[in-house]
């Protein structure tokens, strides 16, 4: 009988690259240009996230209301953008189970 061997286990709180993920710091979130606007959700960011990634989240939305203030982005740009999150977070999902596991996923069209 042949020795298994047993795939890697990938210790927790890393990044895609193999380094360890820096503590996410609110030194820059970005600006929608309306520091009102800024801090609403800033503010709104750390009522959501409740793992500490509430500067991420800013930014995130942040980026989300530059798109669609820009103007140079259509709607069909915008579904779009819209629906790649989705899937990131759907396959976030699906994978979250086997986050201790090294995986291989191939992407293309």
């Amino acid at each position: 009988m042949k020795n298994r061997v047993s795939p890697a286990k990938v210790p927790p709180n890393r990044d895609f690259t193999g380094g360890i993920i820096p503590p996410a710091s609110c030194s820059y979130v970005g600006s929608t240009g309306d520091k009102s606007l800024d801090k609403e959700i800033l503010k709104m960011a750390e009522q959501i996230s409740t793992d500490g990634n509430h500067c991420l989240l800013a930014e995130m939305m942040i980026t989300g209301v530059r798109i669609a203030c820009g103007g140079a982005v259509t709607g069909g740009d915008f579904k779009l953008m819209n629906r790649a999150l989705k899937e990131m977070r759907e396959a976030s999902e699906v994978f979250h189970p086997y986050q201790d596991r090294r995986k291989v996923s191939v992407f293309g069209s």
